[in-house]
């Protein structure tokens, strides 16, 4: 099982943006010069979460950073520089705008799997009447969910917590736990096929407006965003993932939990913009970073 990473979750990349990219996303009230001179204009404005301050839009030339491309190590700048033969401006700008991307889509992410997570684990409470559901003699867990909360519970006993709550040993599982519930276990198995021990009886219900859509089909899409998931938590390149159909995934998922959970997704993420942008992100050098407003100490 792939482990999950941890990360600001900055809703869709709203939020204050950190390290390498945050030297990159400093915006101000005006305009603003990168050390090249090169001039970065302020295109848009909008609201951030309730309780935020207003962010601007910015557009950054990522391909003048030329320093950059030492700082993240030939292994992994070459799978941006490969893609355009050598060319190393458009490498750049192609990593900024995956950096963007990633940060848009972590936001969407972060509500999914905290969504799936408690819909799951409360039908499973239900049905046995315990927060500590994995240790009720007719629940049977397969082996790699049975290892996602062994590896749980360990992780917090090895960080001072000797008696872990159900609770606190949820918080800690990795998404895959979640995911790997709402698969097929041991098909045809009388204590192991999930389909008819876990979903038929509660999981189900966890999706209570998914409409005539099987387990299967959720399972699917819910390891397909698993998947995106620890590929950003994990820094790696997105650009070839279909960012688009993985968005719509995420929108879907959440509609089937709760309908305010896919209109949270789409009031407050920006990811169709950044995924929508990509060609003008490469071409032009046109990253548009929403970062808090600052003022630029040079």
């Amino acid at each position: 099982m792939e482990s999950d990473g941890t990360g600001s979750d900055g809703l869709g990349g709203l939020g204050e943006v950190s390290g390498v990219w945050g030297s990159l996303a400093h915006a101000i009230s005006g305009n603003y010069h990168h050390p090249c001179n090169a001039p970065v204009t302020i295109r848009a404005s909008r609201l951030g979460l309730p309780g935020q301050q207003p962010f601007s839009g910015v557009v950054v030339d990522a391909g003048s950073f030329i320093g950059l491309e030492g700082l993240l190590g030939e292994a992994r700048f070459a799978r941006y520089l490969n893609r355009y033969g050598g060319d190393r401006v458009l490498a750049l700008r192609l990593y900024t705008w995956n950096l963007a991307a990633s940060s848009a889509l972590w936001g969407p992410i972060n509500v999914i799997e905290v969504a799936v997570r408690n819909a799951i684990h409360g039908r499973l409470i239900e049905r046995t009447g315990r927060g500590d559901w994995w240790n009720d003699a007719h629940v049977h867990l397969c082996r790699s969910e049975e290892a996602a909360i062994d590896s749980a519970i360990a992780t917090l006993v090895r960080r001072g917590t000797s008696a872990p709550t159900s609770d606190q040993v949820v918080a800690a599982t990795s998404f895959g736990l979640w995911v790997g519930l709402t698969g097929a276990g041991i098909a045809r198995d009388r204590r192991y096929d999930y389909e008819t021990t876990l979903w038929q009886p509660r999981l189900q219900h966890a999706f209570p407006h998914r409409g005539e859509r099987r387990r299967k089909l959720i399972h699917a899409k819910l390891d397909r965003i698993r998947v995106l998931r620890n590929r950003i938590a994990h820094h790696e390149p997105i650009y070839r993932s279909p960012l688009g159909s993985l968005h719509r995934d995420m929108l879907e998922i959440g509609g089937m939990i709760h309908p305010d959970a896919r209109g949270y997704i789409e009031t407050y993420a920006r990811a169709s913009e950044v995924i929508d942008g990509m060609k003008e992100a490469v071409t032009l050098g046109a990253v548009r970073v929403l970062s808090r407003v600052r003022s630029v100490v040079r």
